[in-house]
């Protein structure tokens, strides 16, 4: 029975998490520093296995974020300043593997914690310049004796060790970090 409840409340939380987006994303044209904001807010909080969901949920989209938003594709993240990882973060996940290749650019060079779930689901892009990129931005920046850190994002290091592009790169940064 604790096994479905915890599944319900994971998919209660991506679920959340997606609808939270998707409002930030709504009040983009008004004000595109507060939506930012409100973009970081939430990622700062979302645990690993809600951003893996809001991924699945963002696999369905017919339209890329810079069609939503209205934006050109490259002032998305750098025009948000202290905000800047969050709406990169958001760019991992679209449709385009160019927007998604730069957010990884711009997610290896922050330090942001909410970064590294975005970064690791990478390693299963379809781009392989993408999966480069991210793979090079984890082994940069994955601290494997920080235990906490591992412990966090160990669910969806599991669940992205078993997908066919990700796994062996998964498995490989699982075994540096195993005690």
């Amino acid at each position: 029975m604790a096994g479905r409840d915890d599944e319900w409340v994971r998919r209660w939380n991506g679920e959340r998490l997606a609808a939270s987006v998707a409002a930030a994303l709504h009040r983009w044209e008004d004000d595109p520093a507060q939506a930012a904001g409100g973009l970081d807010r939430l990622f700062r909080a979302a645990p690993p296995r809600a951003i893996l969901l809001l991924e699945r949920l963002y696999r369905d989209r017919h339209y890329t974020l810079a069609a939503q938003v209205g934006a050109r594709i490259d002032t998305l993240a750098k025009d948000h300043g202290p905000h800047a990882a969050a709406v990169a973060a958001l760019l991992t996940l679209d449709r385009s593997g160019y927007l998604r290749e730069a957010g990884v650019r711009l997610l290896a060079g922050d330090d942001a914690a909410f970064a590294l779930p975005f970064l690791l689901l990478r390693l299963n892009d379809p781009v392989e310049a993408v999966r480069q990129r991210a793979g090079a931005a984890l082994r940069a920046r994955l601290d494997v004796s920080d235990t906490a850190q591992v412990a966090a994002l160990r669910p969806l290091m599991e669940a992205l060790s078993r997908r066919r592009r990700s796994g062996p790169i998964v498995s490989t940064l699982a075994g540096r970090a195993a005690p």
